[in-house]
Parts: structure tokens; sequence; C-alpha cells
């Protein structure tokens, strides 16, 4: 018999551990909308050129982070079974594959870049966007090797340091942004372009901090006292590619299918574009609030799992699908209350701010449905089981998802309405299938180790 009560210990530890990175995911899209509501500022086109070059850089980004999030659950379960020279090959591993990764990422990224007059855009989007681009291309290096950093803390339980490293480099882009976007204090106007030396500045400082942190900080240089030339292991390194690319790939069709949906809105026009841009904004606010739970779960179920606490995994990782569930239900709400306030936010222009009102009802449904999918997942990370998880996402998200989307919005003729419809649609069948996923594979768990459900 399910009792909310039982849960209410789990609610709190987690609550703990995610917090922080809560803190942090906010701080960082904080500055994605300082950026976007800055650029808005300037006029609808920079707005979305910004839109257009965000999309296509943020397929490989989030690959790189998906593929730097794997190591994760493998350092979350030695840590919870006090094998700390484990824990620490596992990240001399991964640091060397997560550079590989950047390498590879970028000069692709450079190739995709020459393409996107082929895209279907407006010209006066596609000058704007092209160096915006490339500056944000080169911001890929020095961001995965803050990723790096940031999920071995995650992987041993400290997701403070990564947020006083993202609050602080925020406050820095912010700054920078105001500075080179308008033009103040003798800098020059730059539009779009200064946002992104701006991340670009702010990433590069993100990385030097958390090198700094670990050569000053003698509880974490301890770990580099397991490294060595005989370290980099073939066997770790198998296991890291077996669970990280099914995640890197699990999020990166995730973002390909946002950049693609994008991408689609633009052949509607200029005006849906700028308009998804807004919507898109303040989803992604709420779904990195609720990522930082996802993390958290990550944490909390591997550390439970390696120190053989197999309920209290599974417990883990449901109270963590309750918790995104109410937080989620309520900013729906709010997207649908005030969908015609959020857009004067960005942009005062009367036919963005129409278009983005509509898209904001779809919106406020996804909601729960994209905060049940993110949790469930990163619950399945914990468990070390991605293979699956990958498999259910490209039926979801690049299956269902695009299908529905460009079906509803160019067949039916419903414009950038119906492709966030189409999110609706994919996200609902992901969250669904990912949360029966976990429940059957924990109990599972449980009931291999002999353990009593009831």
């Amino acid at each position: 018999m399910f009792s909310i009560r039982e849960y209410f210990p789990y609610y709190r530890r987690n609550l703990k551990v995610a917090i922080p990175v809560v803190i942090a995911s906010a701080g960082q899209i904080t500055v994605t909308m300082a950026d976007n509501i800055m650029v808005g500022w300037v006029n609808a086109m920079e707005l979305a050129a910004m839109s257009f070059s965000g999309a296509v850089y943020s397929i490989g980004m989030v690959f790189g982070m998906g593929f730097a999030i794997g190591v994760t659950p493998l350092i979350g379960i030695s840590y919870g079974g006090n094998d700390f020279r484990k824990a620490a090959s596992f990240f001399q591993n991964a640091l060397l594959l997560n550079l590989i990764c950047a390498a590879l990422c970028m000069a692709l990224m450079f190739v995709i870049g020459s393409f996107f007059d082929r895209m279907g855009q407006e010209e006066a989007v596609i000058t704007i966007a092209r160096p915006v681009y490339r500056i944000l291309v080169f911001s890929f290096l020095p961001q995965m090797i803050f990723f790096s950093g940031k999920q071995f803390f995650e992987g041993i339980g400290n997701t403070k340091i990564s947020m006083y490293i993202t609050i602080g480099c925020n406050i820095l882009n912010i700054t920078l942004n105001y500075l080179l976007i308008f033009g103040k204090f003798g800098c020059p106007a730059m539009g779009a372009e200064g946002a992104a030396i701006a991340t670009l500045v702010s990433r590069s400082a993100m990385a030097v901090c958390f090198i700094a942190v670990f050569s000053l900080r003698s509880s974490f240089r301890r770990y580099f006292l397991f490294f060595s030339r005989t370290g980099f292991l073939w066997s770790r390194i198998k296991e890291l590619i077996r669970i990280s690319t099914p995640v890197a790939l699990q999020i990166g069709m995730e973002m390909c299918t946002f950049s693609i949906c994008t991408i689609m809105t633009g052949w509607v026009d200029g005006n849906s574009l700028a308009a998804n841009q807004i919507t898109l904004s303040m989803a992604i606010l709420t779904f990195m609030i609720v990522l930082g739970v996802a993390s958290a779960t990550t944490i909390r179920v591997s550390h439970q799992l390696g120190a053989g606490n197999f309920i209290g995994a599974r417990k883990a990782g449901f109270a963590s699908m309750h918790l995104a569930l109410g937080f989620m239900m309520m900013t729906g709400a709010c997207f649908i209350i005030f969908r015609h306030q959020l857009p004067l936010l960005f942009n005062n222009e009367p036919a963005v701010v129409a278009i983005a009102a509509q898209l904001f009802i779809a919106a406020g449904i996804f909601q729960i449905f994209d905060g049940l999918q993110a949790v469930s997942i990163a619950a399945l990370r914990g468990l070390a089981d991605t293979a699956k998880p990958m498999f259910i996402s490209f039926i979801s998200y690049i299956i269902v998802c695009l299908s529905a989307g460009y079906t509803l919005a160019f067949v039916a003729g419903l414009g950038a309405v119906g492709i966030w419809m189409g999110y609706v649609v994919g996200l609902g069948m992901a969250a669904i299938w990912l949360t029966w996923r976990f429940h059957k594979k924990s109990r599972d768990i449980v009931n291999a180790s002999n353990f009593d459900l009831r």
C-alpha cells in the first residue's frame, strides 16, 4: 500500500542534494534568459538569429554534456561502496574521453555551420547567426572541461562547488552581456554577437575555476594522487563508453528534436521563430530546475545502489518523480494563466506576443510530461541502465514528436502551435514509458535481493 509519509525522508534527502544543483541550473538558465531578453530589446531579428544559432549549437553541446554525465553513476556507485581508488580511475579515464569528445564535436559543429544557408531561414537571420554560432563553438572546449569536473563532484555527492562556480561566472556573463550587447562604457554595441562573446569568456572562467579548485583543495587533490600513466585502463574506458554513449545519444536526440523543431518553426516565419524562443526560454528555465532534481536523483539512486540499499534506491527515484510532478504542475498552470504577460518580458511586438501567448498553452501542458521524463530517466541512470532508455527516447522524440509536430504544423495548418503540440505527444509517451521502466527495473533488483517491497 502506497503511503506518502514513507517518502518524507527521501524528499528531504533528495532536496538536500538537489538544491545546490537547482540553484546552479537556475543560474545557468538565468544567463540564457538574460541573453534573450537583452537581445530581444535590440530587435526581433537579433533574437531570431540567437534562437537559430543556439538551437544548432545545442545539438553538439548537449551530446557532449550527455557523454560527460555518463560517468556520474559509475563514480557514485564506487563512492557509495567506499572504493575511492576506483572512483578516481573512472574520473581519469572520463577526463580523457571528454576531451576527445569535445575535439570531435567541435570539428563536426564547424562543418554544420557551413550549411546555415541551406536550412530554410530568412537571409537576415543567417547573416546575424553565423558569427554568433562560431563563437559559441569555440566556447565548447572550456564548457566540456567544466562539465567533467561538475560530474565528478556530483558523483561523490558534492553539488555545492559547481553551484558556487556557476553563480560567480554567471554574474560575469550578465555583466559582459550588458556591456557588449548595448555598447556601454566604451564597449562596441554588438547585439547577439556580444552575447556570444560574453558566453565564451564566462565558460572559460568556469573551466579555470574548476582547475583551481582541484589544485587548491587537498580533499579533492587527493583523487589526483591515484592518477598515473598506467591508470588509463581499456576496461574502464569500455565501461564508460558503454554507459556514456547511450546517455549522450539520448540527451542528444532530445535536444536534436527541439533544435529541428526550432528550425521548422523558422519555416513558418521570423515572428514565429522569435515567439518560439520566448516560450522555449521559459520552458527551459523550469526544466533546468527539474534537471537539478534529476541530477540529485542519479546521485541518490547510485549511492543507495552502491551501498546495497536497493529499496532505498527505488524510493529515492520515486520521491524525485513526486517532487518534479508537483513543481511542473504549478509552473504549467502559471504558463497558461500568464500567457499574455510573459512574452512582454522579452519583446513587445504585437505579432510576436500573440503567437507566444498561444504557444504557452501547449507549453503549460507539456511541462508535466517534461518533468516526469527527465527525472525517470535520471533514476534509470542511477541504476546504470542507459541502453533501453536511449531506444525509448529515439521512438518518443525522433519518431513520434517530430512526425506529430510536422503533421500538425504544416499538414493540419496549425503553424508553430502544431509543433508545440507535437512536443506534448512525444514527451507524454517518453514520460509514461520511462516511469514504467524504472518501476520494473527497480522492482526486479529488489526482488532479486529477496527484499520485501510491501
